[in-house]
């Protein structure tokens, strides 16, 4: 590989290390959230928790805990290796 495309490959390998950083910090914001809807979930009275209100605060957790797994299981790091290898 020639100088030029190296450089490439390092640049977007550094690219991918910021975006790596950026996912941690997105996915630590997420952790926060859904920690604190389940404790705003967990403090309403049982009658509340079935409401309609109740329901849309259950399935946020849900999904923010798929969004949550989803980073978890998502690994740059697999890319960069890769490419610092070349």
């Amino acid at each position: 590989m020639n100088r030029a495309r190296r450089k490439i490959l390092m640049d977007a390998s550094k690219l991918l290390q910021e975006a790596e950083e950026k996912l941690l910090e997105a996915k630590e914001m997420l952790q926060t959230a859904m920690e604190e809807e389940q404790e705003a979930f967990d403090s309403l009275p049982e009658g509340l928790q079935e409401s309609e209100k109740g329901e849309q605060m259950s399935q946020n957790i849900d999904d923010l805990e798929e969004i949550i797994d989803y980073l978890e299981e998502f690994d740059i790091s697999d890319y960069t290796t890769s490419l610092d290898e070349m």
